[in-house]
């Protein structure tokens, strides 16, 4: 039994991607970061709230791109430009590499998967922190 017919939880996804893919149209190798799925008995999917890109190596400037696969299609989602950012090398180096967090606030219906790709062959953490949606049946 629930209390409201509103149903929330949270939904966190992960990749790695390091192939190269400079495909404008989510063809080619790509790596699934987030499913939305629903929280609830009926109905549902998910919010993206936020997006998290960590380079695990030194970057050269290029993009990494996040495409909509709604098991029909594959739609271009958002382009994120990586900047040039080498990193010192040798012992004691305290340079991060290169991050970036951003929110999103993206709808996505149940079953509806993200896919991030690098243009450059350079690994990357991709972390989707989201919501989960749905509703119950509840007794009124």
């Amino acid at each position: 039994m629930c209390d409201s017919n509103l149903i929330t939880k949270p939904n966190v996804g992960s990749g790695q991607i390091s192939i190269a893919n400079s495909n404008m149209d989510g063809e080619g190798t790509s790596t699934i970061v987030f499913t939305a799925s629903s929280a609830g008995e009926t109905g549902g999917g998910s919010v993206i709230n936020s997006i998290l890109i960590k380079a695990q190596v030194p970057v050269t400037q290029g993009m990494v791109r996040f495409f909509i696969h709604t098991g029909s299609g594959l739609y271009l989602f958002r382009e994120v430009p990586i900047p040039n950012q080498p990193l010192a090398g040798g012992v004691g180096n305290t340079q991060p590499s290169f991050s970036i967090q951003f929110n999103v606030g993206f709808t996505m219906q149940s079953g509806t998967t993200l896919i991030a790709t690098t243009q450059n062959s350079e690994l990357f953490n991709v972390i989707v922190f989201g919501t989960d949606f749905g509703y119950c049946n509840c007794p009124s």
